[in-house]
């Protein structure tokens, strides 16, 4: 992307856009000496899945992360100690 008083700034998509978006707004920011680039985009929503008539109760807990209804349990992935442990703490 070329952005003025700046030159060519790489970018870097994480996911495609919707077929037939527009793109409506840009929003160009520097932090940390890093530029990032947000996409507003507009278009129309998909159309709904039809009902199933199913339905699941979900319960957030400290042990496991969900629990639902049908008895599946979810594990905590504990993110906080994960990123602990790659910072060194």
């Amino acid at each position: 992307m070329r952005i003025q008083n700046v030159g060519d700034v790489k970018v870097k998509f994480h996911r495609q856009l919707p077929a037939g978006s527009k793109i409506k707004h840009v929003v160009v920011k520097r932090s940390l000496g890093n530029w990032y680039v947000t996409l507003m985009v507009a278009f129309e929503a998909p159309c709904p899945l039809p009902p199933t008539g199913e339905a699941v109760g979900i319960d957030m807990g400290l042990k496991f992360l969900l629990a639902l209804s049908d008895g599946t349990l979810i594990d905590n992935p504990r993110w906080l100690r994960v990123s602990q442990k790659r910072l060194g703490c």
